[in-house]
């Protein structure tokens, strides 16, 4: 009857009455009706279908052991190797179609006025960014626009920040948030930052950039430059993340699928 017991203490009735009502349907259906009569709100909860198993459409992200396949992510968001490392997706441009300006602003689309050389920027930009094993960091990069990095599934990943000042920071961004994570994570423009999911399988962030992504704000770090900022220890503790190729052509990535 343990089954039975634990279907009917979920919905808050006492031992005295999940055993009385218990009886009575083994008793027969002299007993049965009495308990629909006397308890009906109970035999309701019996009467009702239990839950099947879900569909292969609905566990399709899923391993066999339930956990989130990110090789199917891949698959199933059309994500590609990304310059920085992982896998990508643009998803958003504002006024524009994604991914079409293959990293640079679009302006047929809806653009703002910046500083910079040429001025017009896209307003906003979005993307789903994946690490895993086969690709676990993100290089030493620095883009003048603000980056805000949203966790959506896997273990999680570190960020490592330099600040224009010197200041270095180091922020887990993943699901354990009783244990110091956040959901989300800022990374001011003109930043220097690197990325590692370490021993976790995968991570899937968003990430939405403001005024939007283009190439044209983007440079690599130099292992030179994180020496003469951060202190020694610091310093040989982050420059395993320094990527050695700097070429600054990326529109042939826009060309790569996905292994």
């Amino acid at each position: 009857m343990s089954v039975f017991k634990q279907q009917m203490e979920g919905i808050g009735l006492s031992n005295t009455n999940i055993y009385a009502v218990g009886a009575g349907f083994m008793l027969g259906a002299g007993c049965a009706a009495i308990a629909r009569r006397c308890y009906p709100r109970v035999c309701r909860a019996l009467s009702k279908p239990r839950c099947h198993a879900k569909s292969s459409s609905q566990t399709a992200t899923h391993s066999s052991n339930g956990a989130m396949d990110p090789s199917v992510l891949v698959d199933k968001l059309n994500l590609i190797p990304h310059p920085e490392g992982g896998f990508f997706r643009e998803v958003y441009r504002s006024g524009s179609t994604p991914m079409a300006s293959k990293g640079a602003t679009d302006e047929t689309g809806t653009v703002m006025t910046t500083g910079r050389d040429p001025p017009p920027r896209n307003v906003m930009t979005s993307i789903y960014w994946l690490l895993n094993q086969d690709s676990p960091n993100g290089w030493w990069c620095s883009n003048m626009s603000d980056h805000i990095h949203y966790y959506h599934a896997g273990s999680g990943i570190t960020y490592y920040v330099v600040h224009p000042d010197g200041r270095f920071e180091k922020q887990r961004c993943g699901p354990d948030v009783a244990n110091g994570d956040v959901l989300q994570f800022e990374v001011k423009g003109g930043c220097w930052k690197a990325s590692s999911i370490g021993d976790g399988e995968f991570t899937l962030i968003g990430e939405a950039v403001a005024p939007g992504f283009d190439f044209r704000d983007f440079r690599w770090v130099t292992e030179d430059e994180l020496e003469g900022k951060v202190s020694n220890v610091v310093f040989e503790e982050i420059r395993q993340y320094v990527k050695d190729d700097h070429r600054r052509n990326f529109v042939e990535y826009y060309a790569k699928k996905a292994i």
